[in-house]
């Protein structure tokens, strides 16, 4: 009976740890919602787009 309730509270710990790193990552963030124009872009996403998506910009 003791093992059963140490892996209930490790795993309800452990899933309570993992809800708050996701939150503070960003994980959580709402979904958007995107037409079919952003949708072709994002499939094909050219060097300008995918540098204003992932913020990261190449030196040249």
């Amino acid at each position: 009976m003791a093992l059963g309730i140490v892996f209930s509270l490790g795993a309800g710990f452990g899933l309570m740890a993992l809800l708050f790193y996701s939150s503070r990552k960003g994980y959580d963030e709402p979904p958007v919602l995107m037409d079919e124009s952003e949708r072709a872009e994002s499939a094909n996403p050219s060097t300008e787009n995918a540098e204003q998506l992932t913020g990261h910009h190449e030196s040249q």
